[in-house]
């Protein structure tokens, strides 16, 4: 929940359809490929070749990962949209919404 209201507190103001600003994957490097593939592997390998520390440390492993794109990623590009993007997926993903 402090994650979601940290992101909502860093996100700048709505972009309407006349803005011009939006992420280009096209435009990423290798590095930001090196990433996604070393989540990906992680969560393939970890589990077989050493199961105990997965079983103990997946949650660490996969914060790693994102902060490893994350941060870098919010100081080089536009980081308004970045705080925007995560609050929306924590928020839709990540929060249960039940008004039972």
């Amino acid at each position: 929940m402090v994650a979601a209201v940290a992101c909502l507190a860093l996100s700048g103001p709505a972009l309407s359809a006349d803005n011009d600003i939006s992420l280009d994957g096209s435009q990423l490097g290798l590095a930001w490929a090196i990433l996604f593939v070393g989540i990906l592997l992680s969560i393939a390998l970890l589990p077989l070749l050493a199961p105990s520390f997965w079983h103990h440390h997946f949650g660490k492993v996969s914060a790693f990962w994102a902060l490893a794109f994350i941060v870098p990623f919010a100081f080089t590009h536009a980081s308004g949209i970045v705080a925007s993007e995560m609050a929306h997926a924590i928020l839709l993903d990540y929060v249960p919404l039940s008004f039972s």
